[in-house]
Order: structure tokens, then sequence, then C-alpha cells
């Protein structure tokens, strides 16, 4: 029953955070297409150094959770376009990842605790089966956030380093060309977009929501 709680608690909390990703995603495309010139001169001023800053950024924001570099693209997008935003933003999911595992194994759950909530990392546990495991991850990187999803891998798994690393990177690829595409979309084809994913979030919490009702 406590568990039960503990899940549905969690789920239900996770709505809001979905909602203010995707509404900011939306303002900062919005604020960035208007001012395209400037941001784009500030950008490639900075030259690597904002390349740099870009995945620095990326990496903090995974390892100290729950922070999301998500609203950044659509701005990043218009100067450095899908294929180079893409690859920036996966080098970036990818070494936090790995800090936040990192950090997971060598210092436990006292130190986690202060970043992530345990009962999310412990939800998230509960769905990694023992066997398995590659396929499943890579599936669990297209759903579940990558800072939660990598303290859960960290603290309460055996998977090795190699295992985690490549179903880290392989499970990143398709979420960051998403997000990269629809950041350049025009505001009149991303709006319907991103209205259809509110949609869709909220239909999905709801359903959701009788169907724990029934159980």
């Amino acid at each position: 029953m406590i568990k039960k709680y503990f899940y549905k608690k969690d789920f239900y909390s996770q709505l809001p955070s979905l909602l203010i990703i995707i509404g900011l995603f939306g303002l900062v495309s919005y604020f960035t297409q208007e001012n395209v010139e400037i941001i784009g001169e500030i950008i490639l001023k900075g030259g690597n150094l904002s390349v740099l800053l870009y995945i620095l950024t990326t990496f903090l924001a995974i390892v100290a959770a729950p922070l999301t570099s998500i609203p950044l693209i659509p701005a990043v997008v218009q100067v450095w376009g899908i294929f180079l935003t893409s690859l920036f933003s996966i080098i970036g999911w990818t070494i936090g990842s790995l800090g936040a595992f990192w950090i997971a194994r060598a210092f436990g759950v006292s130190i986690v605790s202060k970043v992530e909530s345990l009962e999310r990392i412990r939800t998230v546990v509960n769905r990694i089966p023992r066997r398995k495991m590659f396929w499943y991850m890579i599936f669990l990187r297209l759903t579940i956030p990558v800072d939660i999803l990598s303290y859960a891998l960290g603290l309460f798994t055996k998977v090795s380093w190699k295992m985690f690393l490549l179903t880290t990177f392989i499970g990143v690829i398709p979420i960051t060309f998403l997000f990269s595409y629809i950041g350049l979309l025009p505001m009149k084809i991303q709006l319907p977009l991103i209205a259809t994913g509110i949609i869709i979030i909220i239909i999905f919490f709801l359903f959701h929501s009788r169907r724990t009702k029934k159980i």
C-alpha cells in the first residue's frame, strides 16, 4: 500500500514539471525566432566557448537534478542546426549521465538523496527487469528523465560502466534529434505540436488516474 502511494504521488508530481518544460520550450522558441539575429550573433561570437558552455550546462542540469537543459535547444538550434545541436546535446547528456552514475556508485544514498528524490529513484528501479536489460535500458532512456535513471542504475543495480555508457548514448540520440527538429520548426507548426503534446500528456495522466483507482 505504501509503495503504491508513493508511486501515485510521484506520478502526479511529474505532470506540472512536464508542462513547465514544454511551456518553456515554446516560449524560448518564440523569443528566439523573434530575435534570431541577435541571439545568433551572441552564440557565434562565443565560438567554441559557446559550445563548451552549452555542454557544461547540459551536464550540470543532469547532475544537479531536477534541472533541465531542454528549453535551451530552440535557441541554439537556430544557430548550430539540427545535427550540431543534437551532437552537442548527446555529448552533454551522456557525460552528465556518467557523472550522475559515478556519484551514485561512489557516494551512495547520502549524496544522491540531496539532489534527487529516493522515492522517484526506487520507482524507476522497480521497472528495470533482471533479464534483457540492454534493450530495456535503451527504452527507459526514451521514457524516463536522464538524471533519475542514471542515479537509479548507479545506486541499485550492478550494471557495468560499458553497458551504461552504450545504452545511454544510443537511448538519448532519438530524443535529442526530435527536440532539435521541433525547435527549428516555424512557430505556426511548432505551436500545434506543443499543444498536441500537452493534450496527450494530460490525457495519459487522466487515463492512468482512472486505472489506478480501479486497481
